[in-house]
């Protein structure tokens, strides 16, 4: 009863996922879905944002660095009192602090062609995602030429077969007579 039962089910998803009527895309909605699912184009994107990123990086570069530190000390033990000559717990608590600023104000103008190299390669990053968007919307475009070819092909086919078929037997007529 069970097997019946499951072969039935699987025979009705079988029959609803491969019995379904075709979707015709249009040419957007090609291009849409290529842009969302391609691997190039994705990875192009987060160039683009890394190289965004090294912008700002190079920015910061020019701000000026600063340290702080805080240090906290503990020391405990035993030491001889010199007045009573007698040992005595000995107990000392130091916190010290340190603040340090750095600011450099000339370094032969790397940090200046840094600044230029990020900005160079995030418009470098910019051109090769257009370059891969243009691929593949001139590849889609292609393919999707090819169809609407291949279908014009089929019907001019289908006639030329009717037409064929009308010719052959208008000769098995005329043989015939």
């Amino acid at each position: 009863m069970i097997l019946k039962v499951s072969f039935f089910w699987f025979f009705f998803f079988f029959y609803i996922f491969y019995k379904k009527k075709k979707k015709i895309f249009s040419l957007d909605e090609c291009f849409v879905i290529a842009t969302k699912n391609n691997y190039d184009f994705k990875n192009s994107k987060l160039d683009s944002l890394r190289s965004s990123l090294r912008i700002l990086q190079s920015k910061g570069e020019f701000l000026p660095t600063g340290v702080i530190g805080v240090s906290n000390n503990y020391d405990f033990g035993t030491t001889i009192n010199p007045s009573s000559n007698i040992r005595e717990p000995r107990n000392r608590n130091t916190t010290s602090g340190t603040f340090s600023v750095n600011w450099v104000v000339f370094d032969g103008l790397k940090r200046i062609y840094g600044l230029r190299i990020s900005k160079l390669n995030h418009l470098i990053e910019i051109e090769n995602s257009k370059k891969i968007k243009t691929e593949i919307f001139t590849n889609i475009l292609n393919s999707y030429t090819d169809v609407l070819f291949n279908n014009e092909l089929e019907l001019i086919e289908k006639n030329n077969l009717i037409r064929n078929q009308q010719l052959l037997d208008f000769v098995n007529e005329k043989i015939n007579l």
